[in-house]
């Protein structure tokens, strides 16, 4: 499983969708996603699954992707290395509440201003 940049954020639940396309059920596409993934990078001590003493980056739905992997795109939650985060504005919600930071390449009034190839 991986979306290989293609879509960047988007790109992974095309995937899991082209899966369930394809045949494959949700349990084993978030198999896949998660444990799978890091079995075949050689990381499954360290990550892929909820256990004690392992990296607890995680995600929290609206919606049970056991159901429809498509309901993988109701995000609510994002929890990385140990912050919890608002999934449609990625404000910080948990330890320290605040709004997240505008990007290095937005203006003054957020939006982004992307310089021109030459």
């Amino acid at each position: 499983m991986g979306s290989h940049g293609d879509e960047p954020g988007i790109g992974f639940h095309y995937e899991m969708e082209a899966h369930a396309l394809g045949g494959m059920k949700p349990p084993a596409i978030l198999h896949a996603a998660t444990a799978g993934a890091a079995e075949v990078i050689g990381r499954l001590q360290d990550m892929g699954t909820l256990e004690t003493g392992k990296y607890a980056d995680l995600v929290v739905f609206d919606a049970d992707p056991l159901a429809d992997i498509r309901n993988t795109r109701s995000l609510t939650l994002v929890m990385r290395g140990g912050q919890l985060f608002d999934a449609d504005t990625l404000d910080e919600l948990w330890p320290v509440p605040g709004k997240r930071l505008a990007p290095w390449f937005a203006n003054s009034e957020g939006d982004a201003q992307w310089l021109p190839v030459k």
